[in-house]
């Protein structure tokens, strides 16, 4: 199972409006699309992530949960990408440079608290034998240390039950 490591940002989505291009803008998504992704987070970690709101006539969520529009559960991305929260998957090689910020990044928490942490598969993906939970000591310490390390979002696979909290800065 894909797990997405999260952590609060910075930055509001309430309104993902366009600004003037000239193009017809596409319809705001309704309450009904943005309330999938709510009930999808729920299912899948997140029993409190907040029903959408409306402000101004645009849909969107409290700006208290930031961090988690921009960087759903794994299984929530597809909804998250309908609303205009996060593009659209696409499965491209990563280029040598964003490998070599994943492994960067993968070395600062092995040096700070995380010894066993592995490096990134061929995918940009990491999989380590355990996740650490959120409030793992270890897990905090090299969260800190490696902040100003981190390619963007980072995304771990683990087992059933499996849950840290990082998102790319």
């Amino acid at each position: 199972m894909r797990m997405r490591l999260l952590a609060a940002a910075s930055a509001g989505i309430m309104g993902l409006a366009g600004c003037g291009s000239g193009t017809p803008e596409p319809a705001a998504p309704d309450r009904d699309v943005y309330a999938a992704a709510a009930a999808c987070m729920r299912a899948n970690g997140f029993p409190d992530f907040p029903d959408p709101v409306e402000t101004d006539g645009r849909w969107g969520f409290p700006a208290s949960v930031n961090g988690l529009v921009k960087q759903p559960a794994a299984e929530c991305q597809e909804q998250f990408a309908r609303i205009g929260a996060i593009p659209a998957r696409t499965e491209r090689p990563l280029s040598v440079a964003e490998m070599a910020k994943l492994r960067a990044w993968a070395a600062c928490v092995r040096d700070n608290g995380l010894p066993d942490w592995p490096d990134p598969g061929g995918d940009g993906v990491f999989r380590p034998a355990t996740v650490p939970p959120d409030d793992d000591p270890a897990w905090r310490r090299a969260d800190t240390a490696c902040r100003s390390l981190e390619p963007g979002p980072i995304t771990v696979e683990g087992g059933p039950g499996a849950r840290a909290g990082k998102s790319g800065g």
